[in-house]
């Protein structure tokens, strides 16, 4: 009963406190501080309404944001009409013990002012911004809005000039070795810096990590885009900009060396962690694995696309990482490069390749229930199980089963008799990560190509009609040269179906509709 009381009486007082003071919210503010209540919508002026402009306008009103006290899911323009926080912080903000100390701690919002919001700073956030999408004579600028009913009230408006863009007059590469240069002009017809287009950070941005790239796919492994400075000159020509590209001082002497591939190094983990404890030799390649070898060296071989003496490229690094993926046996695959430090002045950079293998065994349980608007209705269910690198050249063995039951939820009009009916079926597959062809010897490519083969076999029975057994197999080829282009070719597929039993009605009803017999002969389709 006491505990009761107690909390019917800080009710009470709660109550009686909201009553009292949600009139005001600005009632105990800090001595000079002004309650900041908003924004009103930011007004643009001059919008060239370009793609640069309106990623520019997007940062813009992110840098110039900021919620107000009970804001509505974080807007800057939007609030709550009831300022619990704030009532609760006027009543309660001189409360230093007992009751009014505890609502204070636990309900309070601390209010957002004015001097929080640092309208002067945004604003030169946001000029900043325009700056770096070419807007060099745009302007921010700002107003405060005083409450005309509560003058501790106000909110703040901010006003956006973009003025007229500035675009690229001229291009130029300076600085650079005559081989550096002929490594750029090779790749020069893919730059988005060209003359007329608008002035962006984004494409300056785009255009170093272009360039070094270009530069580690010829063999510059340490290169890296912030060896890379721009000179931005907007004095020659209103409104144009004279862009210079050169090299950054200080470059390191590594970074400017062309690397070869020295000692390949593979390090095969276990699925447990197992680290490597023997070693085998294939060809140019070093391969570590713990106890005995899960998967032919031959694979793990045609997957590299960095071999001894090759020049450097990040290109084949990340196929052959794409490549060791495709394989399906591997949980991760980490690509560790060092200088060959055997020979002085050496340019070879040895690999260590390290992945560990994934669990064998994949399965997948589903439930499904069927109703249907002949009044059948039933469960089923599909079970399949994978294995993996089944003959350890990364293929995959997987097993389906599938089974579904029906029951007639109402008898027929002529029968006291409900009819049941059942469905069975097992699909086997087996798919290799490359291109298999009779008298074709196993040949990878740059792109995914897989193959695979399936068997099936499926057993349906329909009460008061027929039993049909149907069994088939095929044989697929899938070839995807992008991320938005495949191609399946199916060379062979095979489908095979017979009535096993059926009943005087089935054969009633197959007599007065000669097309519905045809298609339920037997067949035997190949193709």
């Amino acid at each position: 009963m006491s505990s009761l009381l107690r909390h019917t009486r800080y009710a009470l007082v709660l109550l009686c406190t909201m009553s009292c003071f949600s009139c005001s919210t600005t009632k105990n503010l800090p001595e000079g501080q002004v309650l900041y209540t908003g924004q009103r919508s930011v007004t643009i002026t001059n919008n060239p309404e370009t793609p640069a402009g309106e990623l520019a306008l997007e940062e813009v009103e992110v840098a110039l944001a900021k919620a107000p006290n009970n804001s509505l899911l974080g807007s800057s323009t939007m609030r709550i009409p009831f300022p619990f926080g704030l009532w609760i912080y006027n009543a309660f903000v001189h409360s230093e013990k007992g009751l009014g100390k505890w609502i204070f701690k636990r309900m309070a919002a601390k209010p957002v002012f004015i001097s929080d919001v640092n309208p002067e700073l945004r604003q030169k956030a946001a000029t900043n911004i325009l700056r770096d999408y070419g807007f060099f004579q745009g302007a921010v600028t700002h107003d405060i809005l005083p409450d005309k009913r509560d003058s501790l009230k106000a909110k703040i408006q901010f006003h956006v000039d973009l003025n007229r863009p500035y675009l690229l007059d001229s291009v130029e590469y300076r600085g650079f070795t005559p081989e550096m240069m002929r490594i750029i002009e090779r790749g020069g017809t893919r730059t988005a810096l060209r003359r007329g287009v608008q002035f962006s950070v984004i494409d300056l941005d785009e255009e170093r990590q272009r360039l070094s790239t270009i530069f580690r796919n010829v063999g510059y492994y340490y290169f890296r885009p912030e060896f890379f400075a721009f000179r931005a000159d907007t004095t020659q020509v209103s409104g144009e900009v004279d862009l210079r590209i050169v090299p950054q001082s200080g470059i390191p002497a590594n970074a400017l060396k062309n690397w070869n591939i020295g000692q390949v190094t593979f390090n095969l983990i276990g699925k447990d962690g197992e680290q490597p404890d023997h070693t085998v030799q294939y060809q140019d390649m070093t391969l570590r694995y713990h106890r005995s070898l899960a998967i032919r060296p031959e694979i793990l071989y045609r997957q590299l696309r960095v071999r001894t003496g090759q020049r450097y490229s990040q290109r084949l690094v990340e196929l052959t990482q794409q490549k060791l993926a495709e394989l399906g046996v591997f949980s991760y695959t980490d690509m560790q490069f060092a200088p060959n430090d055997s020979v002085s002045e050496s340019n070879l950079l040895n690999v260590n390749v390290t992945s560990g293998f994934d669990f064998p065994y994949d399965s997948r349980l589903e439930f499904n229930v069927t109703s249907k608007s002949n009044d059948y209705a039933g469960p089923g269910a599909t079970f399949s199980i994978s294995r993996k690198n089944l003959f350890k050249g990364g293929e995959t063995f997987t097993v389906t089963a599938t089974g579904s039951y029906e029951w007639q939820t109402k008898s027929p009009v002529s029968s006291n008799t409900k009819f049941n009916s059942w469905e069975f079926g097992l699909d086997a597959g087996l798919s290799y990560p490359f291109v298999v062809f009779p008298g074709w010897r196993m040949k990878d490519y740059d792109f995914t190509a897989t193959t695979a083969f399936a068997l099936n076999v499926n057993q349906l029975n329909r009460a008061r009609f027929f039993k049909m057994l149907s069994f088939g197999g095929s044989m697929t080829y899938g070839i995807q040269r992008t991320r938005v282009s495949r191609h399946t070719i199916t060379p062979f597929s095979l489908t095979f179906s017979t009535l096993q039993s059926r009943t005087a009605e089935f054969d009633e009803i197959m007599a007065t509709n000669p097309a519905l017999q045809k298609s339920m002969e037997n067949q035997f389709i190949p193709a």
